[in-house]
C-alpha cells in the first residue's frame, strides 16, 4: 500500500510540473493576465521584478508605467485576441479595460482605435481587413496598393488598365464590411 501511495504521489508531482506547459505557460508563470498599461513613461525606473515567482501569490510581474513591477492579476478568458490591421484616425477610445468587462466569451482586445470587446475566434485577419468584428465605433483607415483589378469599382472604363494605385478605404468597424467608395490616386514611378 505504501509503495502504491508513493507511486501515485510521484505521478501527481510529475503531471503537476507539466501543467503550466499544457496550458501555454512557462514554469513559474502564474495564471491570469496583466492589467492594461495605458500610462505614459514619466520616469526611468529599474524593474522591480523579472518573473512572476518574485511576486506575492496574488500578484504577477507585468509592465506598468514602463517598467516591470508586481501588480494584481486579472482574469483572462480563453482564446487569443485577433490582430487588427487597421490604423485609427480618431483618438483612442477604450470601451473595456479587462476581459471581465466583456459579456460571454468576448475578450477585451486592442484594436485600431482602442480596446473593445471581441470574439476571440473572429476579427480582422491578416489580408482580410473587411472582417472586423468590433463594438468600437471609431472610423479607421486602411491603406493599400495594387493594380486596378484589385480596387476596380465595377464600372467599365472607370480606371485605366494596367496602372497601380494607392488607395484608401474608410471603414466603420461595426459595419462588418468595406464600403464601395474608395479614394484612388495613381502611383507614378
Amino acid at each position: 500500500m505504501r509503495t502504491q501511495s508513493l507511486l501515485l504521489l510521484g505521478a501527481l508531482l510529475a503531471v503537476g510540473s507539466q501543467l503550466p506547459a499544457v496550458f501555454g505557460r512557462k514554469k513559474g508563470e502564474k495564471s491570469g493576465g496583466c492589467p492594461p498599461d495605458d500610462g505614459p513613461c514619466l520616469l526611468s525606473v529599474p524593474d522591480q521584478c523579472v518573473e512572476d515567482s518574485q511576486c506575492p501569490l496574488t500578484r504577477k510581474c507585468c509592465y506598468r508605467a514602463c517598467f516591470r513591477q508586481c501588480v494584481p492579476r486579472v482574469s483572462v478568458k480563453l482564446g487569443s485576441c485577433p490582430e487588427d490591421q487597421l490604423r485609427c484616425l480618431s483618438p483612442m477610445n477604450h470601451l473595456c479595460h479587462k476581459d471581465s468587462d466583456c459579456s460571454g466569451k468576448k475578450r477585451c482586445c486592442h484594436s485600431a482605435c482602442g480596446r473593445d470587446c471581441r470574439d476571440p475566434a473572429r476579427g480582422t485577419a491578416p489580408g482580410c481587413p473587411g472582417q472586423a468584428n468590433s463594438d468600437l465605433g471609431s472610423v479607421a483607415l486602411h491603406l493599400g496598393w495594387g493594380p486596378t483589378e484589385r480596387v476596380h469599382d465595377g464600372r467599365p472604363g472607370a480606371l485605366p488598365a494596367g496602372q497601380h494605385y494607392l488607395y484608401q478605404r474608410w471603414f466603420q468597424p461595426s459595419d462588418n464590411h468595406w464600403p464601395a467608395d474608395t479614394s484612388l490616386q495613381p502611383i507614378h514611378p
